[in-house]
C-alpha cells in the first residue's frame, strides 16, 4: 500500500522519494551482490549468506550449539521490523531455550535420539493453536451455521465473501469430495478424515500467523509433517490392514499437500481479502477473481509441468545427475519410507508422542496466561513459529527485538513509523536479487553464480 501511495496526481508516492528506503536498498543489494561475486571469486570480502557456532563450540556439551548459525538476510531484517515486539521475543527465546535442550542432556550424560523434537513439538503447538481458534470463534461459527441451515435474516451476511450457506456447503461440499475421491484410492476414511482436518487446521493457524504475528515466511509452520504425526501417534502397524498397506501408501502419496505451497496459499487469501477491504473492493466479485485466476493458474502449471516432465524426464530437469532434484529427491523419500514400513512397521513413538503432547501442553498454557495478563511478553504464535524454519530467523528477530526497544523508546510510534521505510527497502533489494539470481540460474545454468542463491 505504500508503494502504491501516489500522493499528488503523476507523481512518484512519497515511499519511492524516501531517501531511507533507497538507502537500505542499495545496502541490501550490495550485500547480495558482493555474495554473488565471491561465489566466482573466494577473494573477494562478503559477509556470506550466514555465521555458525560450530567454530566456537567444539567440545560436549557445548556442542550442542554447534548447529546455531546467524543468518545474515536483510529480508528478514526488514519483516522483523513490521513484527510485533511479544511474537520477536518469543520466536528467538523459543528457539534457544529448545535448542539448549540437547545442551542438559549432555551435561546430564544422556543420549535421546530425536532430541530436542523440535518438528514434534511444532505440530503440537499448532494442533492446540487450531483447537483454540475454534474454541475463541465459536459463537461466530455458531450464527455461520444458524444462517446456513436457518436462512435467519438477523444473522446479516451481506458484506461477506459468500452467503454463510453457500461458504458452507462448499466446505463441507469439498471436504466430503477429497474423502470420497480418497476412498475410491483405497484411503480409508479412518485416516484420510484426520488428515485432511490436520491440512486445514494448520492453514488456519498459519493464516492466524500472516494475519496477528505479521510473519510472511513461507514454511513458518510444520511442513511435510503432518504424515509423521501419523505415524509417530498410532504407528505405521496401524495403516496396515492384514497384508493391505493401501492406507499407508495413500498417505505417502498425499503427503505433498503437507509441503509449503498449500498452506501459503491460505495466508496470501486472508492477506488479499484485507487488501480488498482496505480498497473497498466489491465483495461479491472478490471471489470470481479468486477462482478465475485459480482455473487459469492450474491449466497453465498442469501443461507446462506435465509437457516438461514426459518431454525430457524429471532427472534431466533436476540438473541431468542420478539423483535428478528436489522432487526427484521427496518423491523416491516418500517411497523408500512406505518400502521400509511395510517390511518392519512399528507402533506408536513414545518420546515423540511426548514431543506433541508438550508442545500443545505449553502453547496452551500461553494462551491462558495472555488471557489473564494481558501484557504478557510471551506469545503462543511466536513460539510456534520458533520451530519451524527458526534457525533462519531467531537471530534476525533477536537484533530487531533489541532495536525495536531502542526505537521506541527513545522516538515512540513516530519514530517506527518514520524508520519504516528503511527496513521495507530492505525487502525489497533482498526480494530483486533473489528473482534475478533465479533467472540467471535459468537462463544460463546452474553454475550462473558460482552455487550461490538468493533462497525464499
Amino acid at each position: 500500500m505504500d508503494m502504491a501511495d501516489y500522493g499528488e496526481e503523476g507523481r512518484v508516492g512519497a515511499f519511492l522519494r524516501n531517501p531511507l528506503m533507497w538507502t537500505a536498498f542499495m545496502l541490501s543489494l550490495i550485500y547480495n551482490l558482493m555474495n554473488m561475486l565471491q561465489a566466482w571469486n573466494p577473494a573477494i570480502p562478503a559477509l556470506g549468506k550466514y555465521w555458525t557456532f560450530g567454530t566456537v563450540f567444539t567440545e560436549r556439551p557445548w556442542s550442542a550449539f554447534a548447529g546455531l548459525s546467524i543468518a545474515w538476510r536483510p529480508e528478514n531484517f526488514g519483516i522483523g521490523y513490521l513484527v510485533s515486539t511479544e511474537v520477536l521475543l518469543s520466536g528467538w527465546l523459543f528457539y534457544l531455550l529448545v535448542r539448549s535442550a540437547n545442551f542438559f542432556a549432555a551435561v546430564g550424560g544422556y543420549e535421546i535420539p530425536g532430541l530436542p523434537f523440535d518438528g514434534e513439538l511444532a505440530y503440537g503447538g499448532y494442533l492446540a493453536l487450531a483447537i483454540v481458534l475454534f474454541w475463541v470463534g465459536r459463537e461466530h461459527v455458531g450464527k455461520v451455521l444458524h444462517k446456513a441451515f436457518t436462512g435467519d435474516p438477523a444473522i446479516d451476511d451481506s458484506d461477506e465473501r459468500l452467503p454463510y450457506r453457500w461458504a458452507f456447503l462448499g466446505a463441507v461440499g469439498a471436504v466430503a469430495a477429497i474423502i470420497i475421491w480418497s476412498h475410491f484410492s483405497h484411503f480409508s476414511p479412518t485416516f484420510s478424515i484426520p488428515y485432511v482436518l490436520l491440512l486445514l487446521g494448520f492453514g488456519l493457524v498459519y493464516s492466524r500467523v500472516r494475519a496477528e504475528g505479521g510473519v510472511p515466511a513461507m514454511w513458518a509452520f510444520p511442513f511435510n509433517q503432518h504424515k509423521m504425526m501419523i505415524f509417530q501417534l498410532l504407528g505405521t502397524r496401524r495403516l496396515i490392514r492384514g497384508n493391505d498397506p493401501s492406507d499407508l501408501v495413500m498417505l505417502a502419496s498425499y503427503s505433498w499437500m503437507g509441503r509449503g505451497y498449500y498452506m501459503s496459499q491460505m495466508g496470501y487469501h486472508i492477506e488479499n481479502e484485507a487488501l480488498a477491504d482496505r480498497y473497498e473492493i466489491k465483495t461479491r466479485l472478490f471471489w470470481l477473481f479468486t477462482m478465475a485466476a485459480f482455473i487459469f493458474g492450474l491449466v497453465i502449471a498442469y501443461y507446462f509441468t506435465l509437457h516438461s516432465y514426459y518431454s525430457y524426464g524429471a532427472l534431466t530437469l533436476g540438473g541431468g545427475t542420478e539423483s535428478g532434484g528436489s522432487n526427484t529427491w521427496n518423491a523416491r523419500t516418500q517411497w523408500e519410507e512406505v518400502a521400509a514400513a511395510i517390511v518392519r512397521p512399528d507402533g506408536p513413538q513414545l518420546n515423540p508422542s511426548l514431543a506433541i503432547c508438550a508442545g500443545a501442553v505449553v502453547t496452551v498454557l500461553m494462551v491462558v496466561l495472555r488471557f489473564y495478563w494481558l501484557q504478557s511478553p510471551f506469545h503462543p504464535l511466536g513460539y510456534a513459529i520458533s520451530l519451524n524454519y527458526g534457525y533462519a530467523l531467531w537471530s534476525t528477530f533477536m537484533f530487531v527485538w533489541i532495536l525495536k526497544l531502542a526505537v521506541q523508546r527513545l522516538g515512540g510510534a513516530r519514530l517506527y513509523r518514520q524508520l519504516m521505510p528503511f527496513f521495507l527497502g530492505l525487502v525489497l533489494a533482498d526480494l530483486l536479487a533473489g528473482g534475478l539470481s533465479w533467472l540467471l540460474l535459468l537462463i544460463i545454468g546452474p553454475q550462473a553464480l558460482g552455487g550461490y542463491v538468493v533462497q525464499f
